[in-house]
Protein backbone atom coordinates (compact mmCIF):
# COMPACT_ATOMS: atom_id res chain seq x y z
CA UNK A 1 0.00 0.00 0.00
CA UNK A 2 1.56 3.30 -1.08
CA UNK A 3 1.49 6.51 0.87
CA UNK A 4 -1.16 8.14 -1.32
CA UNK A 5 -3.56 5.22 -0.92
CA UNK A 6 -3.02 5.17 2.83
CA UNK A 7 -3.85 8.87 3.07
CA UNK A 8 -7.04 8.38 1.04
CA UNK A 9 -8.20 5.58 3.37
CA UNK A 10 -7.46 7.79 6.38
CA UNK A 11 -9.59 10.58 4.89
CA UNK A 12 -12.46 8.17 4.23
CA UNK A 13 -12.29 6.84 7.77
CA UNK A 14 -12.31 10.41 9.11
CA UNK A 15 -15.37 11.27 7.06
CA UNK A 16 -17.17 8.11 8.26
CA UNK A 17 -16.24 8.92 11.84
CA UNK A 18 -17.62 12.46 11.52
CA UNK A 19 -20.81 11.07 9.96
CA UNK A 20 -21.26 8.69 12.90
CA UNK A 21 -20.81 11.58 15.31
CA UNK A 22 -23.36 13.64 13.39
CA UNK A 23 -25.90 10.82 13.36
CA UNK A 24 -25.38 10.23 17.07
CA UNK A 25 -25.84 13.93 17.80
CA UNK A 26 -28.98 14.01 15.66
CA UNK A 27 -30.37 10.97 17.48
CA UNK A 28 -29.66 12.61 20.82
CA UNK A 29 -31.36 15.86 19.75
CA UNK A 30 -34.48 14.14 18.40
CA UNK A 31 -35.48 11.73 21.14
CA UNK A 32 -39.20 11.03 21.23
CA UNK A 33 -41.29 9.58 24.04
CA UNK A 34 -44.42 7.48 23.53
CA UNK A 35 -47.47 8.52 25.54
CA UNK A 36 -50.40 6.14 26.07
CA UNK A 37 -53.91 7.04 27.22
CA UNK A 38 -55.54 3.69 28.12
CA UNK A 39 -58.37 2.62 25.77
CA UNK A 40 -58.12 5.96 23.95
CA UNK A 41 -54.92 6.46 21.98
CA UNK A 42 -51.15 6.61 21.92
CA UNK A 43 -48.83 9.24 20.45
CA UNK A 44 -45.26 10.49 20.62
CA UNK A 45 -43.82 13.78 21.86
CA UNK A 46 -40.32 15.24 21.30
CA UNK A 47 -37.86 15.95 24.07
CA UNK A 48 -38.81 19.64 23.86
CA UNK A 49 -42.20 18.81 25.38
CA UNK A 50 -43.64 17.14 28.49
CA UNK A 51 -46.94 16.03 30.02
CA UNK A 52 -48.32 18.69 32.31
CA UNK A 53 -47.49 17.71 35.90
CA UNK A 54 -49.00 18.55 39.24
CA UNK A 55 -46.90 21.60 40.14
CA UNK A 56 -47.65 23.64 37.04
CA UNK A 57 -51.23 22.31 36.84
CA UNK A 58 -51.93 23.47 40.40
CA UNK A 59 -50.55 26.91 39.54
CA UNK A 60 -52.57 27.28 36.32
CA UNK A 61 -55.76 25.93 37.91
CA UNK A 62 -55.53 28.47 40.72
CA UNK A 63 -54.94 31.27 38.22
CA UNK A 64 -57.88 30.15 36.11
CA UNK A 65 -60.21 30.10 39.09
CA UNK A 66 -59.05 33.45 40.47
CA UNK A 67 -58.44 35.56 37.38
CA UNK A 68 -59.98 33.92 34.34
CA UNK A 69 -63.19 32.62 35.95
CA UNK A 70 -62.71 29.21 34.32
CA UNK A 71 -63.06 25.99 36.32
CA UNK A 72 -60.27 23.46 35.67
CA UNK A 73 -61.23 20.25 33.88
CA UNK A 74 -60.13 16.78 34.94
CA UNK A 75 -60.84 14.94 31.67
CA UNK A 76 -58.03 16.39 29.55
CA UNK A 77 -54.42 15.45 28.86
CA UNK A 78 -52.15 18.45 28.31
CA UNK A 79 -48.73 18.53 26.66
CA UNK A 80 -46.58 21.65 27.14
CA UNK A 81 -43.08 22.98 26.54
CA UNK A 82 -40.51 21.22 28.66
CA UNK A 83 -39.51 22.83 31.95
CA UNK A 84 -42.87 24.16 33.09
CA UNK A 85 -43.37 21.31 35.56
CA UNK A 86 -40.20 22.45 37.35
CA UNK A 87 -41.33 26.09 36.96
CA UNK A 88 -38.16 26.81 34.99
CA UNK A 89 -37.97 30.52 34.13
CA UNK A 90 -36.53 29.82 30.68
CA UNK A 91 -39.49 27.59 29.84
CA UNK A 92 -41.92 30.47 30.41
CA UNK A 93 -40.35 32.35 27.49
CA UNK A 94 -42.02 29.91 25.09
CA UNK A 95 -45.62 28.82 24.65
CA UNK A 96 -46.82 25.47 23.27
CA UNK A 97 -49.86 23.41 24.18
CA UNK A 98 -51.40 20.20 22.91
CA UNK A 99 -54.70 19.19 24.50
CA UNK A 100 -56.29 15.76 24.01
CA UNK A 101 -59.98 15.42 24.91
CA UNK A 102 -62.47 12.60 24.41
CA UNK A 103 -66.22 13.21 24.43
CA UNK A 104 -68.51 10.16 24.79
CA UNK A 105 -71.51 10.03 22.43
CA UNK A 106 -74.36 7.51 21.94
CA UNK A 107 -73.17 4.47 19.90
CA UNK A 108 -73.39 5.16 16.19
CA UNK A 109 -73.87 8.92 16.54
CA UNK A 110 -70.32 9.51 15.32
CA UNK A 111 -68.92 7.86 12.20
CA UNK A 112 -66.57 4.92 12.62
CA UNK A 113 -62.89 5.87 12.80
CA UNK A 114 -62.02 4.73 9.27
CA UNK A 115 -65.26 5.81 7.57
CA UNK A 116 -64.66 8.38 4.78
CA UNK A 117 -66.29 11.72 5.59
CA UNK A 118 -68.52 13.37 3.02
CA UNK A 119 -69.95 16.81 3.74
CA UNK A 120 -71.49 19.40 1.46
CA UNK A 121 -70.19 22.96 1.43
CA UNK A 122 -73.26 24.13 3.33
CA UNK A 123 -72.69 21.51 6.05
CA UNK A 124 -69.06 22.57 6.43
CA UNK A 125 -70.12 26.22 6.66
CA UNK A 126 -72.69 25.32 9.31
CA UNK A 127 -70.02 23.47 11.30
CA UNK A 128 -67.72 26.48 10.97
CA UNK A 129 -70.42 28.83 12.25
CA UNK A 130 -71.21 26.60 15.23
CA UNK A 131 -67.51 26.33 16.02
CA UNK A 132 -67.13 30.11 15.86
CA UNK A 133 -70.06 30.63 18.22
CA UNK A 134 -68.57 28.11 20.63
CA UNK A 135 -65.19 29.87 20.63
CA UNK A 136 -66.73 33.28 21.22
CA UNK A 137 -68.78 31.89 24.11
CA UNK A 138 -65.61 30.45 25.65
CA UNK A 139 -63.81 33.77 25.22
CA UNK A 140 -66.59 35.51 27.18
CA UNK A 141 -65.66 33.45 30.23
CA UNK A 142 -62.32 35.25 30.45
CA UNK A 143 -62.27 38.41 32.54
CA UNK A 144 -59.37 39.72 30.44
CA UNK A 145 -60.07 40.55 26.77
CA UNK A 146 -59.64 37.61 24.38
CA UNK A 147 -60.16 38.24 20.69
CA UNK A 148 -60.69 36.00 17.69
CA UNK A 149 -58.42 37.49 15.01
CA UNK A 150 -59.05 35.08 12.15
CA UNK A 151 -60.94 31.84 11.55
CA UNK A 152 -59.85 29.64 8.65
CA UNK A 153 -62.40 27.57 6.68
CA UNK A 154 -63.19 24.06 7.87
CA UNK A 155 -61.16 21.39 6.11
CA UNK A 156 -61.25 17.60 5.85
CA UNK A 157 -57.71 16.24 6.02
CA UNK A 158 -56.50 12.67 5.73
CA UNK A 159 -54.18 11.68 8.59
CA UNK A 160 -52.76 8.16 8.51
CA UNK A 161 -55.60 7.14 6.20
CA UNK A 162 -58.29 8.62 8.49
CA UNK A 163 -60.58 11.49 7.45
CA UNK A 164 -60.36 14.23 10.06
CA UNK A 165 -62.27 17.51 10.39
CA UNK A 166 -59.83 20.36 11.05
CA UNK A 167 -60.18 24.06 11.69
CA UNK A 168 -57.54 26.70 12.43
CA UNK A 169 -57.78 30.16 13.97
CA UNK A 170 -55.72 32.94 15.55
CA UNK A 171 -56.51 34.41 18.96
CA UNK A 172 -55.02 37.16 21.08
CA UNK A 173 -55.12 37.92 24.80
CA UNK A 174 -54.84 41.67 25.46
CA UNK A 175 -51.86 42.91 23.44
CA UNK A 176 -49.87 39.70 23.73
CA UNK A 177 -48.38 37.92 20.75
CA UNK A 178 -51.17 36.18 18.78
CA UNK A 179 -51.52 32.42 19.17
CA UNK A 180 -52.14 30.02 16.31
CA UNK A 181 -54.59 27.21 17.16
CA UNK A 182 -55.47 24.16 15.09
CA UNK A 183 -58.18 21.71 16.17
CA UNK A 184 -58.57 18.12 14.92
CA UNK A 185 -61.85 16.19 15.27
CA UNK A 186 -61.58 12.39 15.07
CA UNK A 187 -64.89 10.47 14.86
CA UNK A 188 -64.80 7.07 16.56
CA UNK A 189 -68.30 5.48 16.60
CA UNK A 190 -69.29 6.20 20.21
CA UNK A 191 -66.91 9.07 20.96
CA UNK A 192 -65.24 12.13 19.52
CA UNK A 193 -61.52 12.71 20.00
CA UNK A 194 -60.51 16.38 19.92
CA UNK A 195 -56.86 17.38 19.61
CA UNK A 196 -56.04 21.07 20.00
CA UNK A 197 -52.55 22.31 19.11
CA UNK A 198 -51.47 25.88 19.79
CA UNK A 199 -48.31 28.01 19.77
CA UNK A 200 -47.29 31.67 19.50
CA UNK A 201 -47.07 32.64 15.84
CA UNK A 202 -43.58 34.06 16.41
CA UNK A 203 -42.46 30.55 17.45
CA UNK A 204 -43.86 28.79 14.37
CA UNK A 205 -40.38 27.70 13.22
CA UNK A 206 -39.93 25.85 16.51
CA UNK A 207 -43.28 24.16 16.97
CA UNK A 208 -44.92 23.79 13.55
CA UNK A 209 -42.48 21.11 12.25
CA UNK A 210 -42.78 19.20 15.53
CA UNK A 211 -46.58 19.40 15.54
CA UNK A 212 -46.76 18.00 12.01
CA UNK A 213 -44.85 14.92 13.24
CA UNK A 214 -46.80 14.60 16.50
CA UNK A 215 -50.21 14.51 14.79
CA UNK A 216 -48.98 11.74 12.49
CA UNK A 217 -47.92 9.67 15.50
CA UNK A 218 -51.47 9.40 16.90
CA UNK A 219 -52.96 5.91 16.97
CA UNK A 220 -56.53 5.59 18.27
CA UNK A 221 -58.25 2.53 19.66
CA UNK A 222 -60.79 1.72 16.93
CA UNK A 223 -64.25 1.58 18.54
CA UNK A 224 -65.87 -0.82 16.08
CA UNK A 225 -69.54 -1.78 16.64
CA UNK A 226 -68.60 -5.45 17.10
CA UNK A 227 -66.18 -4.47 19.87
CA UNK A 228 -68.94 -2.54 21.63
CA UNK A 229 -71.22 -5.61 21.51
CA UNK A 230 -68.46 -7.83 22.87
CA UNK A 231 -67.78 -5.37 25.69
CA UNK A 232 -71.49 -5.21 26.49
CA UNK A 233 -71.67 -9.02 26.53
CA UNK A 234 -68.73 -9.14 28.91
CA UNK A 235 -70.36 -6.51 31.10
CA UNK A 236 -73.64 -8.44 31.10
CA UNK A 237 -71.83 -11.65 32.00
CA UNK A 238 -70.06 -9.85 34.81
CA UNK A 239 -73.42 -8.50 35.97
CA UNK A 240 -74.91 -12.02 36.01
CA UNK A 241 -71.92 -13.28 37.98
CA UNK A 242 -72.34 -10.44 40.48
CA UNK A 243 -76.04 -11.34 40.84
CA UNK A 244 -75.16 -15.01 41.44
CA UNK A 245 -72.56 -13.99 44.02
CA UNK A 246 -75.17 -11.90 45.82
CA UNK A 247 -77.61 -14.82 45.88
CA UNK A 248 -74.86 -17.10 47.20
CA UNK A 249 -74.16 -14.62 49.98
CA UNK A 250 -77.84 -14.50 50.94
CA UNK A 251 -78.88 -18.14 50.52
CA UNK A 252 -75.62 -20.13 50.45
CA UNK A 253 -74.11 -22.28 47.71
CA UNK A 254 -77.41 -24.13 47.14
CA UNK A 255 -79.27 -20.89 46.60
CA UNK A 256 -81.28 -22.21 43.62
CA UNK A 257 -82.64 -25.18 45.58
CA UNK A 258 -83.32 -22.91 48.56
CA UNK A 259 -85.32 -20.48 46.41
CA UNK A 260 -87.36 -23.30 44.83
CA UNK A 261 -88.21 -24.80 48.22
CA UNK A 262 -89.03 -21.34 49.55
CA UNK A 263 -91.50 -20.70 46.71
CA UNK A 264 -93.12 -24.14 47.16
CA UNK A 265 -93.39 -23.67 50.92
CA UNK A 266 -94.74 -20.12 50.72
CA UNK A 267 -97.39 -20.78 48.08
CA UNK A 268 -98.13 -24.32 49.25
CA UNK A 269 -98.89 -23.21 52.82
CA UNK A 270 -100.72 -20.14 51.60
CA UNK A 271 -103.00 -21.75 49.04
CA UNK A 272 -103.80 -25.06 50.77
CA UNK A 273 -106.56 -23.61 53.05
CA UNK A 274 -108.61 -21.94 50.28
CA UNK A 275 -108.34 -25.08 48.13
CA UNK A 276 -109.62 -27.25 51.03
CA UNK A 277 -112.47 -24.81 51.81
CA UNK A 278 -113.50 -24.48 48.17
CA UNK A 279 -113.27 -28.07 46.93
CA UNK A 280 -113.50 -30.31 50.03
CA UNK A 281 -115.69 -28.49 52.56
CA UNK A 282 -118.17 -26.29 50.69
CA UNK A 283 -117.61 -27.71 47.21
CA UNK A 284 -118.91 -24.50 45.69
CA UNK A 285 -117.86 -20.82 45.44
CA UNK A 286 -118.40 -18.53 48.43
CA UNK A 287 -120.05 -15.12 48.40
CA UNK A 288 -118.04 -11.94 48.13
CA UNK A 289 -118.39 -11.04 51.83
CA UNK A 290 -117.58 -14.57 52.98
CA UNK A 291 -114.51 -14.65 50.68
CA UNK A 292 -113.20 -11.32 52.04
CA UNK A 293 -113.65 -12.45 55.65
CA UNK A 294 -111.89 -15.75 54.94
CA UNK A 295 -108.96 -14.12 53.12
CA UNK A 296 -108.51 -11.51 55.86
CA UNK A 297 -108.40 -14.13 58.61
CA UNK A 298 -106.07 -16.29 56.51
CA UNK A 299 -103.77 -13.31 55.85
CA UNK A 300 -103.31 -12.62 59.58
CA UNK A 301 -102.68 -16.32 60.25
CA UNK A 302 -100.08 -16.52 57.46
CA UNK A 303 -98.37 -13.36 58.76
CA UNK A 304 -98.08 -14.87 62.26
CA UNK A 305 -96.73 -18.12 60.82
CA UNK A 306 -94.09 -16.49 58.61
CA UNK A 307 -92.90 -14.06 61.31
CA UNK A 308 -92.55 -16.93 63.76
CA UNK A 309 -90.49 -18.82 61.16
CA UNK A 310 -88.02 -15.90 61.03
CA UNK A 311 -89.16 -13.99 57.94
CA UNK A 312 -87.31 -10.62 57.67
CA UNK A 313 -89.48 -9.15 54.93
CA UNK A 314 -90.75 -5.65 55.67
CA UNK A 315 -93.63 -5.64 53.20
CA UNK A 316 -94.61 -9.34 53.05
CA UNK A 317 -95.75 -8.69 49.50
CA UNK A 318 -95.95 -12.44 48.83
CA UNK A 319 -98.71 -12.73 51.46
CA UNK A 320 -100.70 -10.04 49.68
CA UNK A 321 -100.43 -12.00 46.42
CA UNK A 322 -101.50 -15.19 48.24
CA UNK A 323 -104.57 -13.37 49.60
CA UNK A 324 -105.56 -12.26 46.08
CA UNK A 325 -105.08 -15.79 44.72
CA UNK A 326 -107.11 -17.22 47.62
CA UNK A 327 -109.96 -14.79 46.96
CA UNK A 328 -109.97 -15.81 43.30
CA UNK A 329 -110.06 -19.54 44.20
CA UNK A 330 -112.96 -19.45 46.64
CA UNK A 331 -115.10 -16.75 44.99
CA UNK A 332 -114.74 -17.48 41.25
CA UNK A 333 -118.01 -18.79 39.83
CA UNK A 334 -120.26 -17.38 42.57
CA UNK A 335 -122.37 -15.40 40.09
CA UNK A 336 -123.13 -18.63 38.21
CA UNK A 337 -124.41 -20.47 41.26
CA UNK A 338 -128.17 -21.02 41.20
CA UNK A 339 -129.86 -21.65 44.52
CA UNK A 340 -132.63 -24.25 44.17
CA UNK A 341 -136.04 -23.22 45.69
CA UNK A 342 -137.12 -25.00 48.87
CA UNK A 343 -139.84 -27.56 48.51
Amino acid sequence: MNRKTSKTIDNIMLVLFMMCLSLHAFAQSSQWTKVEIPNICSFEIPEQMEIQGENYKALTDSLQEKYLKVSPSLDKVLIQQKGLNELNKEAFKLYARIMIETQITPPGEAEALTTPLQFSDSELQEFEELFKQGILEEFKKFSTPMRLLKLEPVQIEKINGIDVITIQYRRQLKQNIPVVVKVYFFNNYDRMHIITMSYRETEAKIWKPLYSKIILSFEFYDRKPVDIKVNNSIANAQGIDSYKNALTTLYGNDWLLTLILSVILTWGVGLTPPLIVRYLIFRRPLSKIASIIFCTIQGFCNLIIFVSLGSESKTHFALFLIALASYYIIHKGWNNVKVSPKR
